[in-house]
């Protein structure tokens, strides 16, 4: 009686071995490089373990191999000595061998790396790579995100939040000890201070029009003058710091040249930036007469 038990208890001692190595060698070497930043944005400590082990991915690797090698050695010639004693039957115990050796070890390995591989990120990391340089972040599609709900990128080492929405990209300069960058993507419900050019009209004046408009929060704006085609003509003022309110601006239906422009439609196109990068546009048309 004392025999068979000794035989299990060093056959679960050699099948956590084979287990131990084999989900080891499953979750470090899946394991993608933004896994790992993810991972050690999570949980630093254990993350810094982890890029030690695999910065000696060869001496890791042999090590995992000869524990695995010992262990299965060991499973099989357990197995082997249970069908010499006739306590199990060839199958019985071939099937057993291999359900220790390969089979669960590798199912579960897998399964580990699975859960790494589509776990919640907790935050964005870009690498440029360089340092001192400008390192451009280009912004996913967010048309599909519902209307009510504002989109966010915070640059957490800057520390600026900017409106994703009309934000095509980013760009920052790479500086300091490391060229790594943390942003988070926030999507939450729009909120009501949201920037809105409002009102935009153009009245005839003496020599000239005067174009009126308002902004509901302070920001730049830029108002330029466009004829049909869509080409500008005039540009009045450029990333001009205003309040939030009523704005004007003259014009003396000049072009950029200096030169009168001729009689015909024209576009007055106001573009407001406020400072976490929203933007809103307002348009308004004109007849210029001779």
């Amino acid at each position: 009686m004392t025999e068979p038990l000794l035989v299990a208890g060093a056959l679960a001692a050699c099948a956590g071995m084979s287990f131990f190595f084999a989900l080891a060698e499953a979750a470090l070497f899946t394991l993608s490089r933004w896994q790992l930043r993810q991972l050690c944005a999570a949980a630093p400590e254990a993350g810094r373990r982890v890029q030690r082990l695999r910065e000696d991915a060869e001496d890791l690797l042999a090590t995992i191999v000869l524990g695995n090698t010992c262990a299965n050695a060991g499973l099989v010639a357990l197995g082997l000595w249970l069908v010499y004693r006739q306590h199990w039957p060839w199958a019985a115990a071939a099937g057993l061998v291999l359900l220790l050796v390969l089979v669960i070890p590798w199912m579960m390995g897998f399964e580990i790396s699975g859960y790494l591989k589509i776990g919640k990120p907790v935050v964005n990391k870009a690498d440029g790579g360089q340092l001192d340089v400008d390192v451009t972040v280009t912004l996913p599609d967010l048309s599909k995100v519902p209307g009510d709900k504002q989109v966010l990128l915070v640059d957490q080492d800057a520390g600026k939040t900017l409106y994703a929405r009309t934000l095509p990209s980013y760009t920052y300069r790479s500086r300091g000890s490391s060229s790594i960058r943390h942003f988070q993507l926030i999507v939450e419900p729009r909120a009501g201070n949201m920037l809105a050019v409002q009102g935009c009209s153009a009245a005839v004046r003496s020599g000239g029009v005067v174009f009126s408009y308002g902004v509901s929060r302070a920001c730049q704006v830029t108002v330029r003058v466009l004829n049909l085609a869509g080409r500008c003509v005039r540009t009045l003022v450029a990333d001009k710091p205003v309040a939030a309110g009523a704005q004007s601006e003259a014009w003396n239906l000049t072009a950029d040249t200096g030169l009168r422009v001729p009689a015909g439609t024209y576009l007055v196109q106001v573009e407001a930036v406020a400072d976490n990068g929203q933007r809103a546009r307002g348009l308004t048309q004109l007849q210029v007469g001779r």
